[in-house]
């Protein structure tokens, strides 16, 4: 387990999380804002899944796998990673669409923001959610974010939030 929260727990990725992860992007709607806005395969799924874990055992920083803490039921993904465009972390989060509105996000991005201050106390991350995704703008205000500017980010618009260090 790398971070615990109220009702959630985030662990590193085990061999066959592939479909999980497929699920969670599978369909126009809980695709359109990630990655590319298109669907991921299997292959594409493993592809990341292979990218994060070598994120993590390289620094400790990574999307991981979000699970229920009372039945372990597959939530979604969460975490950081390095951006070399930026040369900075970035808070990312997706959660499963039968999942959504349960406040999952704002409670694994308070959790995460709490877990890296405690390891980077002077640092700062960033995150941006797409221009039309307004669950995840509101989830990132919530955070307490502050909104920069919007960026295009694979050839689409986001709005890019940065941390308060230590917030």
């Amino acid at each position: 387990m790398v971070c615990e929260t109220q009702r959630l727990i985030l662990t590193p990725w085990r061999a066959g999380d592939e479909a999980l992860l497929v699920d969670l992007h599978s369909t126009a709607e809980t695709s359109q804002f990630v990655s590319t806005g298109e669907p991921w395969s299997a292959q594409y799924a493993a592809q990341r899944i292979s990218g994060w874990l070598d994120a993590y055992e390289e620094s400790g920083f990574g999307k991981l796998k979000l699970l229920a803490k009372d039945d372990g039921r597959f939530i979604g993904r969460a975490g950081f990673s390095w951006l070399e465009e930026t040369s900075s972390f970035e808070l990312g989060y997706s959660i499963r669409r039968e999942e959504w509105g349960r406040g999952f996000a704002t409670e694994i991005g308070k959790g995460l923001s709490q877990w890296f201050f405690e390891r980077m106390p002077n640092e700062q991350f960033i995150a941006f959610a797409h221009v039309d995704n307004a669950a995840s703008l509101a989830v990132l205000r919530k955070l307490g974010l502050r909104e920069t500017d919007v960026r295009q980010h694979k050839g689409r618009p986001f709005q890019y939030f940065q941390s308060l260090s230590g917030t």
